[in-house]
């Protein structure tokens, strides 16, 4: 019976260590398994409080651009009212409209709710550029054994519109409906 390599007490048959200083072994290997993973839980704690400061920073920097981006606007916009010139904000509106092939109807009638709305705020509709529709035809061959080629296209059905909207951004509108036009000013930021 050997002798244990540590305390050197009686160890047993075969075992280098005795069964106290194999609990104490355990217990030790236990205590630094749990101050790793707690050190690692403190480590990714940090990790996390300094991508969370990191992104708080981030807003508060992006927010402080929006309002310079903001206030240049206006500035911009008050500037040109004070040398007599009227600005303007634009818009793309998308409207469905109707064609016929083949005894086929193609697209949707034209909705002109949104159109409608935007008027009744002031826009005006200063373009239009058409959406179109084209579809291939084919030839079939019966003599060739119903073989299919190309015969032609049809192009050009009007199927919608693009419909530029334009909103004059007088000095007297600026004044009474400034907040409304910070909004529209505020789709254009992108920062």
């Amino acid at each position: 019976m050997g002798n244990c390599l540590t305390c050197g007490q009686k160890a047993g048959r075969g075992k280098d260590l005795c069964d106290n200083c194999v609990s104490l072994a355990r217990e030790r290997k236990a205590r630094e398994v749990a101050a790793e993973q707690a050190r690692l839980q403190e480590e990714q704690a940090r990790h996390q409080a300094v991508q969370e400061e990191q992104a708080r920073q981030a807003e508060v920097q992006r927010q402080q651009q929006y309002e310079r981006y903001i206030a240049e606007r206006l500035a911009g916009l008050r500037t040109l009212h004070s040398r007599g010139i009227t600005p303007y904000l634009y818009r793309v509106l998308l409207m469905d409209a109707q064609s016929q092939m083949n005894d086929q109807k193609v697209g949707s009638p034209p909705d002109t709710s949104e159109l409608q709305e935007f008027g009744w705020l002031g826009w005006e509709a200063v373009g239009v550029i058409p959406t179109t529709y084209g579809q291939g035809l084919e030839n079939t061959d019966i003599t060739a054994g119903w073989t299919k080629s190309w015969g032609a296209g049809i192009g050009g059905l009007v199927v919608g519109a693009y419909v530029l909207m334009r909103l004059p951004i007088t000095a007297e509108a600026l004044r009474q409906n400034e907040s409304e036009i910070v909004a529209l000013l505020r789709e254009e930021f992108t920062g």
